[in-house]
């Protein structure tokens, strides 16, 4: 594996596109390389929370 930084939302066994299963090529009908499903609810709420952190250190 290289020194790409691992989304905290992924699942442990991927190895793919950092972790970010909604954007992952490999991920097909709501379903993951392994055929698990995806917690697209996990993602955008990561996403959102970073998203608002950021916003808030900017001022």
């Amino acid at each position: 594996m290289n020194n790409e930084t691992i989304h905290p939302a992924a699942p442990d066994y991927c190895t793919q596109n950092g972790g970010d299963c909604p954007t992952c090529s490999l991920v097909n009908y709501r379903r993951d390389c392994m055929n698990n499903p995806v917690d697209y609810e996990k993602f955008e709420k990561y996403n959102a929370d970073r998203n608002s952190n950021k916003d808030g250190a900017d001022i």
